[in-house]
């Protein structure tokens, strides 16, 4: 699970979620291709790799934990261009 820094994780969230996003072409299990803006998305497990792909401007998906909530829940979208490191 990464570590929250913002109170906007997403510039944009993604409507649809990760377990119905389709098989990439890229090779990993922690990408995955969103027929809705035609784009790879992938898994953040860390916050190195949330920082890797928000400065490479690709789409993520992140687990959360909401506040008030017992499970994680899985978001994804294009992270905050603008935000500070």
């Amino acid at each position: 699970m990464i570590t929250i820094k913002y109170c906007q994780i997403f510039e944009f969230e993604c409507p649809q979620k990760w377990e119905n996003f389709g098989k990439s072409e890229k090779p990993g299990k922690n990408v995955r291709f969103c027929k809705f803006c035609e784009r790879d998305v992938y898994l953040c497990e860390t916050d190195a790799e949330y920082e890797t792909h928000k400065n490479a401007e690709n789409c993520v998906a992140v687990d959360i934990k909401p506040p008030g909530e017992k499970r994680l829940k899985r978001l994804a979208g294009m992270p905050p261009r603008n935000f500070p490191k």
